[in-house]
């Protein structure tokens, strides 16, 4: 008994071309086609290629990276809870900031430039009152020429904080004393020189002043 059964068309006509192997993008292409849904799949030749889509419709939720805080420093709560910058009452005498002011002394110099003029007035006007708007203040000996509160008139110490508005100072008598700044007039003095400040003009903190532009405002009479 003889089985016969119908031989394939690649065997009846071997000159058949358009039967070769399908290229491995050509058949990723079909898979795609087969097995992706009809919205995930645009129409046109090269919609599919060089493209990565996910056969999965299972989406991750994204996680906002949570903020590590790096301080360095304490902050403004923190130095008011642990009381960094209170200064009491009898705590600091008077000889103790001694060698602050001498060091004091010699920065100022340096920022005037006083030992390189002989003069009675140390360099230009112009260039000093600057210097003297930006310059720090703490170890100066300072004292109340004139202001409008009589009690405070002649005080006169060594600074041991400056703020916004203040200067805090201890006296020879090793007490403490809060001078405003506002409607004030101080001087000091380094070597043979005094120098005299409007205090209406240092409302600001002594960090900011570094890199103000200062502009002449005129100073009410005392």
């Amino acid at each position: 008994m003889e089985l016969y059964c119908t031989l394939p068309k690649s065997v009846k006509d071997p000159s058949d071309q358009h039967k070769k192997k399908k290229k491995g993008n050509e058949t990723i292409n079909d898979f795609l086609t087969e097995f992706l849904p009809n919205k995930r799949i645009k129409t046109g030749e090269n919609s599919l290629k060089d493209k990565v889509l996910m056969l999965d419709s299972v989406r991750q939720k994204w996680e906002k990276p949570l903020k590590t805080k790096c301080r360095n420093s304490l902050s403004a709560k923190d130095r008011r809870r642990f009381k960094v910058f209170d200064i009491e009452q009898g705590e600091h005498r008077f000889n103790d900031y001694i060698p602050l002011h001498k060091m004091w002394q010699e920065y100022m110099m340096a920022s005037l430039d006083i030992k390189r003029y002989n003069l009675p007035n140390p360099g230009p006007k112009k260039e000093n009152n600057e210097r003297l708007l930006k310059a720090d203040y703490h170890g100066c000996m300072i004292t109340v020429r004139k202001t409008k509160c009589p009690s405070l008139l002649g005080q006169s110490g060594i600074v041991l904080m400056e703020t916004k508005n203040t200067f805090k100072i201890v006296t020879k008598d090793n007490k403490l004393k809060i001078l405003p700044k506002m409607n004030s007039l101080f001087s000091f003095t380094i070597k043979e020189f005094v120098f005299t400040i409007h205090g209406s003009q240092f409302c600001s903190k002594s960090s900011m002043r570094v890199r103000k532009k200062f502009k002449f405002k005129g100073s009410a009479d005392l």
